[in-house]
């Protein structure tokens, strides 16, 4: 209520929250004579120059005001006989009928049965106390709340349950078996009596996650188990982000070195780095080659492993630093060379095929192995495509492997 002084006699001041409409209506009061508007009230107070506001107003009353601004009404309205009560704005008013029993908002009245936490979802616990009386009142509270307990002595190591309640003294021997399960292990919930400010540290030294004070009530259990669960969660989160982790490491080291053992790069790597060539070639104009290498017929004396690891060590052996060796799986590999042009390729593909079957064969033995060799250099009409230079050197694979 915004006013200087006390209203008229028998009426009721009512804040208006849209200054344009207090400007024209008169709100009725129940004596029948027009209230003052809210900018009537402000210029008798000197105050006409106030800055504009907006107000939530809750009007409560013998019966609801007359409005347009949004407020909230309480209370029975005036109605006659089977009307329904509505607002100027159209809203039908929902209240309780007059000398109707009030409505109370608050808590409700406490229930005969203790409250609990959110449980979350049931989960399979394995309850060990220290005493009879302690485990029959945890097992009958989580049962309550929809958990399946099992036995300690049920423990399985494929299918450990979810979390086990540990009393203390004598619980030592469960949790060194828990821990003893590594990333599989179920969380460990210590239930400990004594002093609330030492709970936490026993539990800790204990090697358990979490604690319960003692006695044991749906409550406590109920946020004891809840935490379990999340930890629970948290725990296959990271481990998800370490395996995770792992397999991006693998790629790293993978991507960004040769194989020790034979020298050869992954073919991701060379995708990477052709970009970056081709990109150079376009631009300052120098030459780009590739040799295309199949074994056609591998020797029946040796596994195929180590006749692969020696017929990459002989390749390898053929080319500069600057070149890119690529095993490209099965029979093939593939050597990038930049700077070298047609004529260099060339001699780099005899290079190999010599090489490669000499040491798959024997000195003087040809014919198990064939190169495609492919260049480009750019300039008018000569364009740089990496598909163009992989097909050109598959065409001249194919056609050495004819000529055998």
């Amino acid at each position: 209520m915004t006013s200087e002084g006390r209203p008229p006699s028998g009426g009721r001041a009512e804040t208006v929250v849209d200054d344009d409409l207090a400007a024209t209506q008169e709100i009725p009061t129940d004596a029948g004579r027009p209230q003052r508007t809210s900018s009537e009230w402000l210029e008798r107070a000197g105050a006409s120059d106030a800055p504009e506001v907006t107000l939530t107003q809750v009007a409560i009353g013998p019966y609801p005001p007359v409005d347009n601004d949004g407020a909230t009404v309480i209370g029975p309205p005036p109605q006659a006989d089977g009307a329904t009560p509505s607002r100027s704005d159209g809203a039908t008013v929902i209240a309780p009928p007059p000398n109707a029993d009030a409505t109370v908002i608050g808590p409700p009245p406490r229930p005969d049965t203790e409250p609990t936490a959110d449980l979350g979802a049931a989960v399979t616990i394995a309850v060990y106390e220290a005493t009879d009386a302690h485990r029959q009142r945890a097992t009958t509270m989580l049962e309550q709340l929809g958990h399946r307990v099992i036995d300690p002595a049920e423990i399985s190591a494929s299918e450990p349950p979810a979390v086990i309640l540990v009393g203390f003294p004598g619980g030592a021997r469960i949790v060194a078996s828990a821990l003893a399960l590594g990333a599989n292990r179920p969380i460990l919930v210590a239930a400990l009596s004594g002093e609330a400010r030492t709970l936490a540290e026993r539990a800790g030294a204990a090697g358990c996650d979490l604690f319960t004070a003692r006695p044991h009530t749906r409550d406590s259990l109920a946020q004891a188990i809840a935490a379990a669960g999340a930890l629970g969660r948290a725990h296959e989160r990271v481990a998800v982000l370490e395996s995770a982790e792992a397999v991006l490491s693998e790629r790293v080291e993978r991507l960004s070195g040769a194989d020790t053992e034979t020298g050869l790069h992954p073919f991701e790597l060379f995708q990477r780095l052709l970009v970056m060539e081709l990109k150079r070639a376009r631009r300052y104009g120098y030459p780009l080659a590739v040799c295309l290498m199949s074994v056609d017929r591998w020797p029946d004396s040796q596994p195929r492993d180590e006749l692969r690891v020696r017929a990459a060590q002989a390749l390898t052996a053929c080319i500069r630093d600057v070149d890119l060796p690529v095993d490209l799986g099965g029979d093939r590999f593939l050597v990038f060379l930049p700077y070298t042009s047609a004529s260099g390729a060339k001699r780099v593909g005899e290079r190999i095929t010599g090489a490669a079957s000499a040491a798959l064969f024997g000195k003087g033995v040809t014919g198990g192995v064939s190169v495609g060799v492919a260049a480009i250099e750019p300039g008018p009409g000569q364009p740089v495509s990496f598909a163009r230079l992989i097909g050109e050197a598959s065409t001249a694979l194919r056609a050495a492997q004819a000529r055998k």
